[in-house]
């Protein structure tokens, strides 16, 4: 049965520019110079739509206004790189310290104004990785959250648009001659599900760590990569993709996994060939079959099929020319030692056994 979550919604995502620095600066009341207690309560003593606390202030007022917020209990205050990135955070999270339960300002690595480069193939990368897991971990919570794309660098208000719509979340933005905030509508793109399912496992490899450009499989379209002396990881938008499919995933695998096997009366077992020569050389293998039999209910047998005592890979789940409709593959390896298993379930098509591979993965992997 589905997880059921709470309807209300607590959690504010805000990015963070620097507005309210600049109107504290044209107003001569020099931000890096106040006491920044004494600066706070002056701050705080004022109405939230006055338009000298800035767009973040200003736009998250509204959106509490508009009793979006039910019970506003966590605010996530995304962060540049910069001085005055880190400067606007730390007042931010002193003017909300009441109004919220918990307040905390992020700083983004990359998000800065000195490398264009890095800030487009870095800093976009970990607004989305950092937005992508506060989703995660509220909804884990039953929390639904909002997104406020209102401050900062254009690029973020995009970026954050396509966040909103990849992880199903809503997104706000208050125009500047807006007194009010605005939902942003969905954007014109479309994402692939079977695309994502189909090319899972390179798409996690690149997300994770730099894959070396000959072990990219040919398939992935290039605006997901990032290349770079021979090297590849996902790019921004890469990373929205893989970590927006992700989520949706967790939300709604109970529909996409094979059935349990127990439905059907199967037998489940690990078969006959973990008795053969490689039974009891491989420490730990019997344990992680047994967890697998245990915990994955849609697996009815488990066999080995090669071992190599001095050959060390990483863990893994896929499809091979070894495996029928309904196979994975998967390796086992620890120290220098390699087993290979094939591990045969209920799946009843190519997008349920695709589905298998992701939750193994995410169970027994990542």
């Amino acid at each position: 049965m589905a997880e059921k979550r709470t309807a209300y919604t607590s959690t504010l995502i805000c990015t963070v520019g620097t507005s309210l620095l600049s109107n504290l600066r044209r107003a001569e009341r020099d931000p890096d110079r106040a006491n920044p207690i004494k600066l706070v309560k002056e701050l705080q003593a004022l109405d939230q739509s006055e338009k000298l606390l800035g767009a973040e202030i200003n736009s998250n007022h509204s959106i509490m206004a508009q009793g979006r917020l039910s019970e506003p209990e966590k605010l996530f205050l995304c962060v540049s790189e910069t001085a005055d990135g880190l400067l606007s955070g730390r007042l931010l999270e002193r003017f909300y310290a009441a109004q919220f339960a918990q307040t905390q300002a992020i700083t983004i690595e990359g998000l800065q104004t000195e490398d264009p480069r890095r800030f487009r193939d870095h800093g976009l990368r970990n607004l989305v990785r950092t937005i992508a897991d506060i989703v995660r971990q509220e909804r884990a919570r039953g929390r639904e959250p909002l997104i406020n794309a209102t401050g900062g660098f254009k690029a973020q208000i995009s970026f954050a648009g396509l966040v909103g719509q990849v992880l199903e979340v809503p997104v706000f933005y208050q125009f500047e001659s807006f007194r009010d905030v605005i939902e942003l509508p969905p954007l014109p793109i479309s994402f692939s599900f079977d695309y994502w399912l189909d090319h899972f496992e390179q798409l996690n490899a690149l997300s994770q760590d730099l894959v070396p450009e000959a072990e990219v499989r040919p398939g992935l379209e290039e605006v997901l990569l990032l290349r770079e002396e021979g090297l590849c990881c996902l790019s921004s938008l890469g990373e929205l993709f893989h970590r927006g499919y992700l989520e949706r995933f967790r939300r709604n695998k109970v529909n996409l996994l094979p059935p349990p096997a127990a439905a059907s009366g199967t037998e489940r077992k690990i078969g006959d060939q973990i008795k053969d020569k490689h039974h009891g050389r491989h420490k730990g293998l019997d344990l992680y079959l047994e967890r697998l039999l245990r915990e994955a209910g849609y697996i009815t047998q488990i066999s080995t099929v090669f071992y190599d005592r001095a050959l060390s890979k990483q863990n893994r789940f896929f499809v091979s020319s070894k495996c029928e409709a309904n196979q994975i593959e998967g390796w086992y390896s620890e120290g220098k030692e390699l087993t290979k298993f094939i591990c045969t379930t209920t799946a009843r098509s190519a997008g349920e056994r695709q589905a298998a591979i992701v939750d193994l993965t995410e169970r027994f992997i990542t």
